[in-house]
């Protein structure tokens, strides 16, 4: 008993790793390594989802008031130049007009109120564009909502740009130009930006765009983080 605990007795020429210690310390290294890089992965794909979701509802939320304040001049300055017989108030120089009148407002309110509804409408393409997703990859997926996007916002704002397109008058004693702007003539309605929701019918507009950014994150994450992580996302979107 003696000569067996004093051969088992660690002396100067003991392993001080065993060789079933060894290979759980040498892979604990690219473990690491992998954690890290898988770390970064999510850190940069959370980081562009939360950069583009602040640039898209910064845009958005800036270009409320501009657009309204837009919509309701084109309304005003049309309701005026028919009351005064095709004459603008721009080119007799008079500047009173009280764009509150319950005509104006009307047409506002009618022209906003419908085409926030007809905004809302390509959003039931979601399911469809979820399942081509599947099939032909989540990035052009992503791609086509986003391409949507740009040529509704595009479209929108080329009516009204077109709506107060100006014509240049020449004075006989001048050759300089001035520009007067002329809201019916070679224009198109405003009613036309009813149409500009169309485009969102190529690639399924926001919600289609919300759907796959969320989609990429749960890709990067585990099942435990999957709860945490894109909720915190939707409270960016929503808030």
């Amino acid at each position: 008993m003696e000569s067996h605990s004093s051969s088992s007795a660690p002396d100067e020429r003991t392993l001080l790793l065993r060789d079933d210690q060894a290979p759980d310390e040498a892979s604990a290294a690219p473990g690491a390594k992998t954690a890290s890089a898988e770390r970064r992965i999510q850190l940069r794909t959370q980081l562009g989802v939360i950069l583009f979701a602040v640039a898209i509802y910064l845009y958005e939320y800036m270009t409320i008031a501009p657009e309204t304040s837009i919509r309701e001049d084109i309304i005003c300055e049309a309701y005026y130049k028919k009351l005064d017989h095709g004459v603008s108030a721009m080119t007799t120089g008079s500047t009173e007009r009280d764009c509150m009148v319950p005509a104006v407002q009307r047409e506002l309110s009618l022209v906003n109120q419908v085409y926030v509804t007809l905004h809302q409408l390509p959003g039931f393409l979601a399911l469809p564009y979820g399942i081509a997703a599947d099939r032909i990859g989540r990035k052009k997926v992503l791609l086509m909502s986003i391409i949507g996007i740009l040529l509704c916002e595009g479209f929108r704002h080329f009516v009204s740009k077109y709506c107060q397109q100006p014509q240049l008058h020449y004075p006989s004693s001048s050759h300089a130009y001035i520009i007067h702007p002329d809201w019916q003539a070679g224009g198109i309605p405003l009613r036309a930006i009813w149409l500009a929701p169309l485009f969102k019918v190529f690639g399924g507009g926001d919600a289609v765009t919300a759907t796959m950014l969320l989609s990429a994150l749960t890709d990067v994450y585990s099942e435990e983080e999957r709860l945490v992580v894109p909720q915190r996302n939707h409270h960016l979107h929503t808030g």
